[in-house]
């Protein structure tokens, strides 16, 4: 990028180019002419002549002129240091700043890693045990009850209500990194069938067929015969004939305790049926032979969907790789030695919207060009991963200020491991821990956790830095004609910027290549400063050509940054530092030689 030279500069240059060169000169030569002939002219009034002169010869017209000439030259405007370093803040996301316009190096990623299923598989067949009850017309004397229009329930020829039991097991392995189970969810179609053996029997509105408090059951089909009370008991809405099918869905099971030993469920499911049936007369052929009632459930198929588990394992993701970007070229320069006096910073992020939670473990490594150093996170204190939710954490080797919902972990390590900018950053030897707790798992389904993270370096340095920098500046073609081989540009430069800089200038022809004859002479040690308090420091330039001329289009200044006075250790780079020129002087050591034969 290149930045011109004010036009005050100009203004005083312009005096030596070209045709207004001729101009001017031709006119001082007009001058002295002049001022010869009037001397002449004064010296015939005394009659005074010199023999030595013999005006028949050739006579040497050449005139130096302006020896010792010392000119203002005016000033550069201010050069940031972002444009002096060649960094474009808006184009990047690599150099950034923060609300100060402190500038520091960032880059980071997104990723996610996979928590392996759990899967129950699919439970064995099963089904519930057939219930018989007789219904004992046989037993009692119907002799004179009317045949038609009359109702006998069980109670009124039993003396007690009707009442059944059945039961199922119900065994399953478990997978090893489960330990416990609280829950089980399915989603399993049950029907119950009620037939007899001989005629048609009522079940009568009331009945309850109850499962043991820790089953729960849906009405999933809304069927208008019955409704689900607590969840584990059906009851009859209104009397039901059999032969008749009451379906329903076996969603929950409630783990009681004890139920888990050994990694194995092992229980039983009881079902009990408490209420009254009932016949009609007329509906009998023959009101004296008993009749059994049976009760019986198909056969189905338990298939685990969602389960509440406690874990015992760890899980280990994949490592997570950070390139390193392509950095500015101030920051790779050879021999660049960068001496971060930083205070690093990673920023990490876990999105998890799972219902469970866990600690986590692993190792940063920055992968340098001849060191690797690492800091471990996850112990002292534990990165725990809570559900549902952004865990924000802000590791950084010394404490910061934060807000409420990031957990500041500080690694002094850190420090260190960031002296130099590594090639590349590793986050690996990652697990995943589990806490003592119950946690809701969607089964035969893995997780993926969305994470983000950004490494944040603020470009401060210390005693050791060493950065090169090269910086093109367009002169408009400076052409210091008409026999200039010597010329000082003497100025102030004032910097904000906290380093200590070595300045090396040549100059550039119209195709940015090196002018080989002419040479430069500088004398400039600049001086560290801040953007509060900026340091001047005189520099004299001086050009010296090899030819009968100065004449170049652009100089190049060449910029090594080195470690900063000791006040000025630690103090981040900022936007709104830089360099800027003041009280530029153009001097002529050997002034102007004119030969009147060019003008």
């Amino acid at each position: 990028m290149n930045y011109g030279i004010d036009s005050n500069i100009l203004i005083k240059f312009v005096l030596f180019k070209d045709l207004y060169m001729k101009k001017v000169f031709s006119n001082l030569w007009t001058v002295l002419v002049c001022g010869a002939a009037t001397l002449i002219s004064f010296a015939s009034c005394e009659s005074s002549i010199n023999e030595d002169y013999d005006l028949t010869k050739d006579i040497d017209m050449t005139i130096n002129l302006l020896q010792g000439l010392e000119a203002p030259a005016g000033n550069v405007s201010k050069v940031s240091i972002t444009d002096l370093l060649g960094m474009e803040i808006a184009d990047t996301d690599l150099v950034a700043t923060d609300g100060n316009g402190d500038l520091s190096i960032q880059y980071g990623d997104t990723g996610e890693f996979k928590i392996d299923e759990i899967d129950f598989g699919t439970w064995e067949r099963k089904t519930f045990d057939p219930i018989n009850v007789t219904f004992p017309l046989s037993r009692i004397n119907l002799s004179g009850i009317p045949q038609s229009g009359i109702s006998l329930s069980y109670s009124e020829l039993t003396g007690k209500q009707f009442s059944a039991s059945t039961s199922t097991d119900f065994e399953a392995e478990l997978p090893e990194e489960v330990t416990d189970v609280r829950y089980v969810d399915f989603h399993t179609e049950l029907t119950l069938k009620f037939s007899t053996t001989g005629g048609k029997v009522y079940m009568k509105s009331g009945m309850k067929i109850e499962f043991p408090e820790y089953i729960s059951i849906q009405n999933y089909y809304q069927h208008p015969e019955f409704t689900v009370e607590n969840d584990n008991t059906i009851v009859l809405l209104q009397d039901v004939p059999t032969p008749a099918e009451l379906t329903f869905f076996l969603n929950r099971v409630n783990l009681p305790e004890g139920a888990v030993i050994d990694r194995k469920i092992d229980m039983d499911i009881e079902l009990n049926i408490e209420g009254d049936v009932f016949i009609y007369t007329d509906e009998l052929a023959d009101l004296s032979n008993d009749i059994d009632i049976i009760v019986s459930a198909n056969d189905f198929i338990l298939k685990p969907t969602t389960a509440s588990l406690r874990i015992d394992a760890v899980f280990e993701p994949e490592d997570i790789e950070l390139q390193t970007p392509q950095l500015p070229d101030f920051l790779t320069g050879e021999d660049t030695c960068l001496d971060l006096l930083c205070a690093p910073s990673l920023y990490l992020t876990v999105n998890n919207w799972t219902k469970f939670e866990f600690g986590l473990q692993a190792q940063i490594t920055a992968h340098q060009s001849s060191l690797s150093p690492s800091v471990s996170l996850g112990t002292d204190p534990q990165i725990l991963i809570k559900s549902e939710s952004d865990n924000k954490y802000l590791i950084s080797s010394e404490k910061q200020d934060v807000d409420a919902d990031v957990v500041n972990i500080v690694r002094p390590s850190l420090k260190d491991m960031f002296k130099e900018i590594p090639e590349r950053i590793s986050i690996d030897d990652m697990k995943l821990n589990f806490t003592d707790d119950y946690f809701d798992f969607n089964l035969g389904v893995g997780y993926l956790i969305q994470y983000d993270y950004m490494l944040k370096l603020p470009l401060t340095f210390g005693d050791a830095l060493n950065i090169q920098y090269t910086f093109d500046v367009d002169t408009y073609n400076l052409n210091l004609e008409a026999g200039i081989t010597d010329a000082n540009l003497n100025f102030e430069l004032v910097n904000s910027i906290p380093m200590t800089f070595d300045l090396e200038v040549e100059a550039l022809d119209y195709e940015n290549n090196p002018v080989e004859w002419l040479k430069f002479d500088l004398d400039a040690k600049i001086a560290s400063g801040t953007q509060d308090a900026p340091v001047t420091s005189p520099v004299s330039l001086n050009f010296k050509s090899e030819r009968n001329l100065i004449k170049f289009a652009g100089l190049r200044f060449r910029f090594k940054g080195t470690a900063p006075s000791a006040e000025h250790l630690g103090v981040s780079l900022n936007q709104n530092q830089g360099i800027e020129l003041k009280s530029l002087k153009l001097s002529l050591p050997e002034g102007i030689t004119i030969n009147p034969d060019i003008l």
